[in-house]
């Protein structure tokens, strides 16, 4: 009752001089209530917010335009101005399909990597610059027929 409004029955209650507890239930509380009535616990469960239909979403023939002039490598405010379509939605419609960045469009590096035949084959050094210990820097060298005999 959209004239009928809790402010109105709470005067009337004020009127009637009646000692009686005033419950105000709200719209929202009323529809988790009415729910609840209709369809038991399984009423409290949260839902999606996401509307049924979308009444006014793109049409896919002009999603296709936009993703054709994507891959044109267009940016998105010529592929606004030449569609009719706002920036923000041509932004939503790339993003939709992954291609919001233009790195999107280039095919993916191959990983180099080698294999040798033999475990060992290739020997890795680290060089880096030795610190102090205890105020003097020492060295270990070892000879090379030590670092061979590592690996075989």
């Amino acid at each position: 009752m959209p004239q009928f409004s809790g402010f109105r029955a709470l005067e009337l209650l004020r009127e009637s001089k009646l000692d009686i507890p005033f419950i105000l239930i709200s719209g929202t509380i009323g529809k988790g209530m009415a729910r609840h009535r209709r369809e038991g616990a399984a009423g409290w469960k949260d839902r999606s917010s996401r509307p049924a239909s979308s009444p006014r979403r793109t049409p896919n023939a002009q999603v296709a335009v936009v993703l054709a002039l994507r891959r044109l490598r267009l940016p998105g405010f010529q592929i606004a101005r030449q569609s009719g379509l706002s920036r923000a939605t041509i932004s939503r419609i790339l993003r939709r399909h992954g291609l919001a960045k233009l790195s999107a469009l280039e095919a993916a590096k191959p990983v180099v990597r080698y294999q040798r035949d033999h475990p060992g084959e290739l020997l890795h050094f680290d060089i880096k610059k030795l610190g102090r210990i205890n105020g003097k820097a020492e060295r270990f060298i070892l000879p090379m027929s030590n670092l061979l005999s590592l690996h075989t």
